[in-house]
């Protein structure tokens, strides 16, 4: 009887309920249903449609790809027989494989045609036909960038250090002149000026810069050299402010400072003597690092930062090893004297190279030389001294800087890494002499930049340099080959 009137009561429930939910229902008319129901529909049919969009987007990406890459492949340079895909190739490797010479590039893109089962080049080009493309496309750089400044105001830099041989290689590069703030690269600068001679003077070097002023239409605001005398001469007589090279500088006053002290000599020799003594005993692991044999003053800090590390590790070292570099806990002032000289100038020259100089940075630098230098706990005679040439220099350097914002370029590192660059790919034969392979030096220097190796124009460059071109700018800026004249006068004899 209960579970009768349980179910019972449910039953009611139930009824009531539906009955409810009936009444309700005739509130709502079916047209805003019918609304909602369509506009689902709606919305799965937008769905559909944005996927198949997307799939034609990809599709014609691709398909785009595809087409510019065959024209690349496909496309003919007028009056050569190798297409525009074999130049980039070859000429990008000789460009940026610097140690790689143009006989080892032919191998590389045998190697590669051999993987495409020879069907990648119709034919390979030789070594001497790769070394002509890439000296073609450095003459065509060579001569746009000049166009380049004709309309903006740009830093000149300068240097003539490289020598092969008796001959000796002059170089004006130029940056335009809003290129600060950060470390200046290969790829920021362009060659303007290049020429070839015994010697360089201070007239010779002034005609090079009056020649590249009227050539690029207007002159440079300023220009940053080493502390050459003849360059620092050729600046006045044209009429250049010029800052002198950080780097230079600072290694100019260590040498003033330690290059004749007894103690300074005596360490230096004993290090180099126990390199070269212990190369080949198990004390090798902590030999110093080499030094430089000629501006060693420049870049000292390797050796200067090994000798501290092997002093604050002495006590821990055994007994061969003690007695090895013993030298250098004897030594112990000077190495401290040295390393704090070298923590100093390194903080210095970082900053002015990577914000460039202005008066509130060099405000900045000269309280850090007062408080690591000359005014430092200990400092030595010549810790003082090397903080007020630090300061003397940073000060004549502003005279240059017209307003709280001027920021200029100070260091001419970029130009010390182009000259190693060319060496790196010149001939080992000092004989041969500086030759108009010097011309792929601007298309190496370019090469470093990605953006400049996609955008460049390899097809209109090559029909628009040709060998006559080539010949007319050795004749008017190369010395000489003395390995040609060598080889001229044993055949007259022979």
């Amino acid at each position: 009887m209960f579970v009768v009137i349980q179910i019972y009561k449910k039953s009611a429930v139930f009824f009531f309920l539906t009955q409810l939910f009936f009444k309700l229902s005739l509130h709502f008319p079916e047209e805003p249903k019918k609304k909602l129901g369509t506009t689902q529909a709606e919305l799965k049919e937008s769905k559909k449609t944005i996927k198949i969009c997307k799939k034609r987007i990809k599709k014609s990406a691709s398909e785009e790809v595809d087409e510019e890459t065959a024209v690349v492949a496909l496309q003919t340079i007028r009056g050569y027989k190798f297409r525009e895909f074999v130049v980039r190739i070859a000429s990008g490797l000789r460009a940026r494989l610097k140690e790689c010479g143009s006989r080892s590039i032919v191998k590389i893109l045998e190697v590669l045609n051999e993987a495409f089962g020879n069907r990648l080049f119709d034919k390979i080009p030789c070594h001497q036909t790769i070394e002509d493309w890439c000296e073609k496309i450095g003459l065509d750089m060579y001569v746009n960038a000049k166009n380049e400044y004709k309309e903006q105001p740009y830093v000149s830099l300068h240097d003539e250090s490289i020598s092969v041989g008796k001959q000796k290689l002059y170089v004006h590069m130029a940056v335009p002149s809003d290129c600060v703030g950060r470390p200046l690269t290969l790829a920021d600068v362009d060659i303007v000026d290049m020429a070839v001679s015994p010697s360089w003077d201070s007239k010779s070097v002034t005609s090079q810069i009056m020649k590249t002023s009227r050539q690029i239409g207007h002159s440079t605001e300023y220009s940053v050299i080493d502390n050459a005398y003849n360059l620092r001469n050729a600046c006045t007589a044209a009429g250049i402010a010029f800052h002198r090279d950080i780097s230079h500088t600072f290694g100019t006053f260590l040498k003033k400072h330690f290059a004749e002290d007894e103690g300074f000599k005596s360490f230096t020799k004993t290090m180099e003597s126990r390199r070269l003594s212990l190369h080949l005993t198990e004390n090798a692991v902590l030999l110093p690092p080499k030094q430089r044999a000629i501006a060693r003053f420049m870049n000292c800090f390797s050796w200067v930062e090994w000798a501290q590390r092997i002093d604050s590790m002495y006590d821990g070292l055994n007994d061969g090893q003690k007695t090895a570099f013993s030298f250098v806990r004897e030594n112990k002032p000077l190495v401290s004297e040295l390393y704090a000289i070298m923590e100093c100038v390194k903080y210095v020259e970082t900053e002015c190279k990577n914000k460039g100089l202005s008066l509130g940075l060099a405000r900045c630098l000269k309280e850090r030389i007062d408080s690591d230098l000359i005014g430092a706990e200990g400092a030595t005679e010549r810790m003082q001294k090397m903080g007020h040439d630090m300061k003397e220099y940073l000060n004549e350097e502003c005279r240059h800087l017209k307003s709280e914002d001027d920021v200029h370029i100070i260091s001419s590192d970029v130009i010390e890494s182009g000259f190693g660059v060319f060496k790196s790919t010149k001939s080992p034969d000092k004989l041969a002499g500086i030759t108009k392979h010097v011309l792929v030096l601007p298309f190496s220097l370019k090469a470093t930049s990605k953006e400049a190796r996609i955008t460049f124009d390899f097809k209109k460059a090559l029909e628009n340099v040709h060998y006559a071109d080539l010949k007319e700018w050795a004749d008017l800026n190369l010395y000489g080959n003395p390995a040609m004249e060598r080889r001229e006068i044993f055949r007259k004899t022979s």
